[in-house]
């Protein structure tokens, strides 16, 4: 997809009234950030939340992730790190390219074979960065549930994205509720957010982005 192709696109989900943006460095290698900061930086701030994540880092020279070839993108790949120097500069990077001067939602990405740096590292790193008032939400996004349900009970997280998984065809985690509606100590950033943006808990419904409960 050209520059252009991808701004139409993003006019015409802004057009129709979507107002929660997810994005991340691994995705395009970071064209998606580069590409949604272009057209978001022209809309009003406050009438949108924008979420990122962290625990790949784009380098030049880095070995190609499998899985992840992809024509037209910058001449980097990502290497996986979770630590909390790492996830600092993870969130610099992400906002030089989409050239914002805040993400609403910071969430830890794909740490299936890295679950003890992601809680020791990176969510020291967020949790930080929220009580700093940085950024008002912070969770993980993974193509599992499990490991989900492991962070939740381990620490003090607002949501979580599930690729694909939340469903029907999945019964033990079928009862789930979105981040905007959480009544826990633990969803007050989101809750905040949702509040300040009459669009996400609508917006959440179709991203897949909840809070697992049993």
């Amino acid at each position: 997809m050209s520059d252009e192709g991808a701004q139409r696109a993003i006019e015409a989900a802004w057009d129709a009234g979507i107002r929660y943006f997810d994005t991340a460095p691994l995705y395009g290698f970071g064209l998606s950030e580069q590409r949604l900061g272009a057209v978001l930086r022209t809309k009003p701030r406050e009438e949108f939340v924008i979420s990122t994540k962290v625990g790949r880092l784009l380098r030049a020279g880095a070995a190609a992730e499998p899985g992840q070839a992809w024509k037209g993108t910058p001449p980097v790949n990502p290497v996986f790190d979770f630590s909390y120097d790492a996830t600092m500069r993870s969130v610099d990077e992400s906002l030089n390219r989409l050239r914002l001067d805040r993400v609403d939602v910071l969430l830890i990405h794909d740490p299936d074979q890295h679950f003890e740096q992601a809680l020791t590292g990176a969510y020291r790193a967020l949790d930080r960065l929220r009580a700093e008032g940085t950024v008002r939400a912070i969770g993980a996004g993974m193509n599992q549930a499990e490991m989900l349900a492991r962070f939740a009970r381990e620490a003090d997280f607002d949501c979580f994205l599930v690729a694909t998984r939340c469903s029907i065809a999945a019964p033990r985690w079928s009862c789930c509720r979105c981040v905007s509606n959480a009544e826990s100590r633990s969803s007050r950033a989101a809750s905040s957010t949702a509040a300040s943006s009459p669009s996400l808990g609508r917006t959440c419904t179709t991203t897949t982005s909840w809070r697992l409960r049993r």
